[in-house]
């Protein structure tokens, strides 16, 4: 794929990413990634496709009841072909991440998984950047957001499930892609 015009920008794309999480802002951040070229995606979520997520999503209707990870997989390895994509259809594991990132976009809605997201990244010295939003809200971060009002303790949630007309995720995922190719890398130090 031509990339002439990025190449002329200096951007700084990383060759490895890993995604957490394939909803709104997770599809969207692979999918951007994939676009301005970087080589390698490695994608986390144990989610299937309903039809209720296809007002953000780019998926089809024939998609409903399969694997999130499978059909980005599928996506993004059509569209961009240089782009190799390892797609586990299972929530976030280490184990899984045979060679490390540059990145890990954690794109959940669970503090639980946040916070062993974070302390993953922390020990293997992989930049750390937190992403979602929430209503009006957007959150690009480099650190685990605390609980908050709508921090529903039975389940682990943090955050809320609303229209994403409010925020498109596209613009979530975005800022993610530009904090990245823009060279910002800042390691965490302290959870």
């Amino acid at each position: 794929m031509d990339r002439k015009r990025q190449d002329d920008l200096g951007l700084l794309i990383p060759e490895k990413v890993c995604i957490v999480g394939a909803g709104g802002t997770g599809v969207w951040t692979s999918i951007l990634l994939a676009q301005v070229g970087v080589k390698e995606l490695i994608i986390f979520d144990d989610d299937t496709i309903e039809e209720h997520n296809r007002n953000r999503l780019p998926f089809r209707k024939e998609d409903v009841g399969k694997k999130k990870v499978v059909i980005l997989k599928n996506l993004i390895t059509t569209t961009y072909e240089e782009c190799v994509v390892f797609a586990f259809d299972i929530k976030f594991s280490a184990d899984f991440v045979i060679e490390k990132p540059e990145y890990v976009i954690d794109c959940t809605d669970d503090f639980k998984s946040q916070m062993n997201i974070v302390k993953w990244a922390k020990e293997n010295s992989v930049y750390y950047i937190r992403a979602g939003s929430k209503e009006n809200h957007i959150t690009v971060t480099d650190f685990v957001t605390g609980w908050d009002s709508d921090y529903e303790e039975e389940d682990g949630k943090c955050g809320v499930t609303i229209s994403q007309w409010i925020v498109p995720q596209v613009i979530v995922a975005s800022s993610v892609v530009r904090w990245i190719c823009l060279g910002k890398k800042i390691k965490i130090e302290e959870i």
